[in-house]
């Protein structure tokens, strides 16, 4: 819960999708924010009649590392956070307005930096996106007044500490329900403030959801050392991987099959597709949770079928440790059983040129570049320009030699180099990209690139 800013609308235009890409870019990098850039082009520069569940197109630029200021919209041109994006995608959720808005949480991040938010909120949204609301909980949007949004900084403050001292002191009863105990707590803090029971208003749909959501956050963070084990309690231990590992392969193991009750299932070919599209939603939700992850990467010819068969001819073979659960990353991903080296090495070469032109420098250079042969002739080319645009890269042909574990993948890349001073510079050429594997992590990274001229 806390203050958060709550804004909808939807893009003016679908050409104009990247334009505002590149400012909230720009934005980002003014501010060293970190940033994220989804899907830059809509096919044809078109909005799509329907709803593409499969794309989200935008940006978010993330203050100070905590929640993310989402320009990212659906396939119709509607804004849709990211988590909204996610639920529409599941079988069971039915689509209302509220998917097709955002909310940031911003009592962490402070008054100021809560100003910022609402200024780029209205930069951006006067240009690019149309039909656009906002509310905000510190006022500041249809006010300005700073005084007024720390004053209710110092309330939300208050009201937090309050409810969770009343969490502490008052248990809700076995045959409560969730809005009948809240509402109660909402009395009590209510009394606090010298109001009567008759004045105690009726709490809307919207307050009783929000004292729900707060509700189970900080109950989350007091019960956090009750859910894992007594052994796992020592922050020592939490934070020693060599340890964790040595207790691990101690533990009495079962299947995962085991684990999650032997549910009953049929084989993939008995299978209706949409029978067998449900029974693997239904298994992958089991999975998660239990802290089970599992993913395939690539898109596939009867994908579902090939993913079903992962999850319960093999997947559910695997032996773990159950008391860990909670604590070991239990992650399975189809291509590290079955590779796909074409649509791996693609997707290495796009990320590579992408992070070359996008990403966080310092992260970039730390990483991406530490085992590429020419880095230093790379960078020099990268800081003569503190910022590109117009970019666009397309991976045309892979090669690749898994005895010699060795690869090569030519990138057609086309963008705006933009130099201090403001001259622009235009590169279109192609750029080809050696590659090396790594049988053990199932790992191929670039070691070679040359640069466009």
């Amino acid at each position: 819960m806390g203050l958060t800013i709550h804004y909808s609308g939807k893009l003016k235009s679908a050409s104009q999708l990247y334009e505002l890409i590149d400012e909230a870019r720009d934005i980002a990098i003014g501010n060293e924010w970190d940033y994220d850039v989804f899907h830059e082009k809509y096919q044809n520069d078109t909005f799509s009649s329907g709803l593409d569940l499969e794309k989200l197109y935008g940006i978010i630029i993330t203050p100070k590392d905590f929640e993310p200021l989402s320009f990212t919209f659906l396939s119709d041109g509607r804004m849709c956070g990211i988590q909204n994006f996610n639920l529409l995608a599941m079988e069971e959720y039915i689509a209302t307005n509220h998917v097709f808005s955002i909310s940031i949480n911003t009592l962490d991040l402070g008054v100021e930096i809560h100003k910022q938010l609402i200024v780029v909120l209205d930069y951006i949204s006067k240009k690019y996106i149309q039909e656009f609301k906002c509310l905000d909980e510190g006022q500041y949007w249809e006010t300005r007044n700073e005084a007024l949004l720390k004053e209710i900084y110092n309330e939300n403050e208050n009201y937090l500490s309050r409810f969770k001292n009343l969490l502490e002191s008052v248990p809700q009863k076995d045959d409560e329900s969730n809005e009948d105990y809240v509402y109660q707590l909402a009395n009590l803090m209510h009394k606090e403030n010298h109001k009567s029971n008759e004045d105690l208003p009726k709490l809307s749909i919207e307050d009783e959801f929000k004292l729900i959501e707060l509700k189970n956050e900080i109950e989350a963070e007091m019960t956090l050392e009750e859910e894992i084990p007594l052994e796992f309690q020592d922050i020592e231990f939490l934070l020693d991987p060599d340890l964790i590992e040595e207790e691990y392969q101690k533990a009495e193991k079962k299947t995962i099959y085991e684990i999650i009750g032997k549910p009953d299932f049929k084989k993939a070919e008995d299978l209706t597709p949409e029978e067998l599209e449900k029974e693997l939603k239904r298994f992958l939700k089991i999975l998660r949770k239990i802290y089970i992850e599992i993913e395939m990467w690539f898109d596939y010819e009867n994908e579902n079928v090939l993913f079903y068969n992962f999850i319960t001819q093999e997947i559910f073979q695997k032996e773990i440790a159950e008391r860990f659960l909670s604590i070991y990353p239990h992650e399975y991903i189809y291509e590290n059983y079955y590779p796909n080296h074409p649509e791996e090495l693609h997707a290495v070469s796009f990320d590579f040129w992408k992070s070359f032109l996008h990403a966080n420098r310092l992260f970039y250079d730390q990483f991406e570049l530490r085992n590429v042969e020419n880095a230093e002739e790379v960078t020099a080319f990268r800081e003569i320009y503190p910022n590109f645009r117009e970019i666009k890269i397309t991976v045309n042909e892979v090669v690749y030699d898994l005895e010699a574990a060795i690869a090569q993948t030519f990138v057609f890349v086309e963008f705006e180099g933009i130099k201090s001073n403001g001259d622009k510079v235009y590169y279109k050429d192609e750029s080809v990209l050696e590659l090396t594997y790594n049988e053990t992590y199932n790992l191929w990274s670039v070691i070679k690139m040359s640069l466009p001229k």
